[in-house]
């Protein structure tokens, strides 16, 4: 259990000081990325939005990532197929959870809408976002959390619908030594 929930989640995860994410993500990647017990370091956009589909609304956490970082991933990335790989890196389509799946009614090609609560302003007040999304995939890490309510999107798909702009809203930091990393958290901050 200990090593899916490890295995979706970074070690280590870094976040914005103040409000509106962080800028220049990729070379504070980089420079992350070169200390010794580390081995990748994925940006990432995480939200909340109400899933919709078939008159049936789940709320969830959407995570904008980079197709390629969906290999550190490792539960996740295991139970996709190339397809779904594919449909997720080329068309910017979105991955669920077969739980989720199972609850909506929905399996590869059909569409669900994600309405986002940060809407935006207009002279009538802040109206929510909303889009439709194509379904590239559906995982299933054995985990019924992850399972019924995460939604994965690529990540400009992800900066876009939240508005994020060229900024992510965090770092996360996988290690080689996930047992000791007090020291690395402690050189970061």
């Amino acid at each position: 259990l200990i090593g899916r929930i490890l295995g979706l989640n970074g070690h280590v995860a870094v976040y914005a000081a103040k409000s509106g994410g962080i800028d220049e993500f990729d070379t504070l990647a980089l420079s992350l990325a070169e200390l010794p017990p580390v081995i990748a370091v994925t940006p990432q956009i995480e939200g909340q939005a109400m899933v919709t589909a078939n008159t049936v609304n789940i709320g969830a956490v959407v995570r904008g990532v980079r197709w390629s970082d969906l290999a550190v991933r490792k539960p996740l990335w295991n139970s996709l197929d190339e397809g779904e790989i594919a449909g997720f890196r080329d068309k910017g389509g979105v991955l669920i959870g077969q739980a989720m799946a199972f609850k909506l009614g929905l399996k590869p090609g059909d569409t669900l809408a994600l309405t986002s609560a940060k809407g935006e302003a207009t002279a009538f007040g802040t109206l929510p976002k909303r889009e439709r999304f194509e379904i590239a995939g559906i995982f299933d890490v054995g985990m019924h959390e992850y399972d019924s309510s995460f939604v994965f999107m690529p990540l400009a798909v992800a900066s876009d619908f939240f508005g994020l702009g060229d900024r992510v809203s965090g770092l996360e930091i996988y290690t080689s030594q996930p047992q000791q990393i007090a020291g690395l958290r402690n050189f970061i901050s």
